[in-house]
C-alpha cells in the first residue's frame, strides 16, 4: 500500500509527519487522517521551537508562529512591567539575528 509520510510547506520545506496516513480507497478518511496528522506534527514542532530555537531545525511557518508567541509574551510583560523601552533593543538583536542567517563571510 502506498503513504503520505510528509508535506511541503508553502515555501517548499520538507515537513515530515509524526505518523505516515496509509493510503486508502476511502479517499475522505485518509484525507481526514492527513489533516489531523499535519495538525499534531505542527502542534508539536511549534511546542519543541519553543523550549528550543533553532534556526535550521524548524521550518519557517513554525518559526513564524514562534517568534508571534515570543513577541506577546514579551510584549505583555514589558507592559506589565512598565519597560515597554527595554524590548525594543531585543526586538532589534533578534531583527539582526534574522537577517544574518545564512550568510556567508567573506
Amino acid at each position: 500500500f502506498k503513504e503520505i509520510v510528509g508535506f511541503r510547506s508553502i515555501e517548499g520545506e520538507k515537513v515530515a509527519l509524526l505518523q505516515p496516513v496509509a493510503v486508502t480507497d476511502t479517499v475522505e478518511d485518509w484525507l481526514k487522517e492527513l489533516g489531523t496528522g499535519m495538525v499534531q506534527t505542527l502542534e508539536k514542532s511549534l511546542t519543541d521551537c519553543l523550549q528550543t530555537f533553532d534556526l535550521e531545525k524548524f521550518p519557517s511557518m513554525i518559526l513564524c508562529a514562534a517568534e508571534q508567541v515570543w513577541f506577546c509574551r514579551d510584549t505583555e510583560e514589558a507592559l506589565r512591567s512598565r519597560q515597554v523601552g527595554a524590548i525594543e533593543k531585543k526586538l532589534r538583536d533578534k531583527l539582526s539575528k534574522f537577517t544574518s542567517f545564512g550568510q556567508v563571510e567573506d
